[in-house]
């Protein structure tokens, strides 16, 4: 319906993180983890990015501050985007601990599309799904409560919004850019798009 009106599908990832712990001095903690916004008709979609709520994380740094959490890894996801002609925009890889040698408590409630990834428009590829695990290898797939034991790590990345026409059409540039910029893989930009790397495209 309305192609080059309407942007392909977003992640619509509002993840609580809801983080608890006991001890002497019990804490919760209250964050969001977004996943990428759908590309749009004649623009690549914007990356960790709540749409359409419009709702931002706290920094980490406040997080830490209020908390004693230490988040080791928050970044762009390489290849969570929709392939196309117009990229979806990336989720994000984010790795949380305690501060301090005690367990954490996690109510996993609000973590979606762990099974299909939103969709592409036009040819265009869908976003990948979101993953949610606990670095000793228990990985989360229901909502619930869970149990992160001391020296270890709740491990999260966000889905990535679908993407908008045939991959292979994209812009060479662009591709070569997203190469650079660490926001697509070598696989990927041979695969999917089609791009050999030559000369300074090459790594």
């Amino acid at each position: 319906a309305l192609p080059g009106e309407i942007l392909a599908e977003s992640a619509g990832a509002l993840w609580t993180l809801s983080l608890s712990g006991g001890g002497s001095k019990p804490f919760t903690s209250l964050n969001v983890a977004l996943g990428g916004m759908g590309a749009r008709p004649t623009l690549d979609g914007l990356s960790t990015t709540a749409f359409p709520s419009g709702v931002g994380a706290v920094p980490v740094e406040a997080a830490e501050a209020e908390a004693p959490l230490i988040y080791h890894v928050k970044e762009f996801a390489p290849d969570t985007g929709g392939a196309g002609t117009f990229r979806g925009g990336l989720g994000q890889r984010i790795e949380i601990s305690a501060r301090h040698h005690q367990d954490l408590s996690l109510s996993a409630a609000a973590f979606e599309r762990l099974t299909i990834g939103p969709a592409g428009r036009q040819g265009g590829h869908a976003g990948a799904t979101g993953t949610v695990s606990i670095s000793n290898g228990t990985k989360i797939i229901d909502k619930g409560m869970y149990e992160i034991p001391a020296g270890d790590r709740l491990v999260l990345q966000t889905p990535g919004g679908g993407g908008i026409g045939n991959p292979a059409e994209r812009d060479r540039d662009a591709v070569a850019q997203d190469l650079s910029d660490g926001l697509i893989s070598q696989e990927s930009a041979k695969k999917l798009y089609k791009f050999e790397t030559k000369g300074r495209y090459k790594k």
